[in-house]
């Protein structure tokens, strides 16, 4: 589980990635604001992120950019939805053990855009 001082630095890269993005960084606000007990159930899949994506830089990148397998949707614009961690947390069990652009055997493949 995530310690508060992971928190802290998510939050802060997190606010410096939506700073191009204020709809949603309102929206993620509003949640930390006034429901932060939303939050909770997102900790675990934040913490598979890290395992699968490498850091915690590359979460906030990856959680903040739309995705085909989420309807073209961000995984952070899923907060507060009824079934936005479930469908997170199957979009990154699919990189199964890592994502491509992290296999040492797909080494040939590139990295995601954002």
């Amino acid at each position: 589980m995530m310690d508060l001082t992971r928190i802290g630095i998510f939050f802060e890269l997190l606010e410096r990635e939506l700073a191009g993005q204020p709809d949603l960084h309102a929206d993620l606000m509003a949640v930390v604001q006034f429901e932060p007990q939303i939050l909770l159930p997102w900790l675990p899949v934040i913490d598979m992120a890290e395992h699968k994506l490498g850091d915690l830089n590359t979460v906030v990148k990856w959680i903040t950019c739309p995705h085909l397998e989420l309807n073209g949707m961000s995984p952070a614009s899923l907060v507060g939805s009824a079934d936005g961690v479930e469908r997170v947390s199957q979009l990154l069990a699919q990189y199964a053990p890592l994502p491509p652009w992290r296999n040492p055997q797909g080494s040939d493949q590139t990295e995601p855009q954002a």
